[in-house]
């Protein structure tokens, strides 16, 4: 999974508009439109930072993990009480 697709599939599985999940990383709207459409270069600011990526899988209350050139969604286990 490209950058792009795992700042979508994370925003899709959050619930959160574009402009909901902007406000809640402190990012413009326009960021998280770039980001799902973006590069693979964060320096050019098309995809997000590793510190974005974690925030973005916590909001979506799963873990992401690199897994040769591509990313991976994992669902976060939940205990039994």
């Amino acid at each position: 999974m490209t950058p792009a697709e795992l700042v979508a599939e994370l925003r899709r599985l959050s619930g959160l508009t574009a402009q909901a999940l902007a406000l809640r990383l402190g990012v413009a709207r326009r960021t998280i439109y770039q980001w799902e459409v973006g590069g693979d270069d964060p320096k050019k600011g098309y995809a997000p930072g590793s510190d974005h990526i974690e925030a973005l899988a916590r909001i979506a209350g799963v873990l992401v993990s690199t897994r040769g050139r591509g990313w991976r969604i994992q669902r976060r286990e939940t205990k039994a009480v």
